[in-house]
């Protein structure tokens, strides 16, 4: 049995059209790590030290990472984005 507080991959809505997928803008990103702390499984961290030097996009000064959203496990519920205090998270163009 899973308890969820909020709405998460695991629910899906029925009727009108499904939600857009969401993603994480490197350019706005600062680290804090707000988004990680849903525990959402779409949201994940990856390093710097994980990332070509090309992608890497530091924010702020303490910054080690940026959070990353899958696209294809993301239901478009904008719990996480409305957390976002920098509006990081938007949604996929497509």
């Amino acid at each position: 049995m899973i308890i969820s507080r909020r709405a998460c991959v695991l629910f899906r809505r029925g009727g009108g059209g499904a939600q857009k997928p969401l993603r994480v803008d490197p350019d706005r990103c600062i680290g804090c790590k707000t988004c990680i702390g849903l525990g959402c499984p779409p949201i994940s961290w990856r390093t710097f030290a994980d990332q070509p030097p090309e992608h890497v996009k530091k924010n702020a000064k303490k910054q080690d990472g940026n959070a990353v959203i899958d696209p294809q496990l993301c239901n478009g519920c904008t719990v996480c984005q409305q957390l976002c205090k920098v509006g990081a998270i938007v949604e996929c163009e497509e």
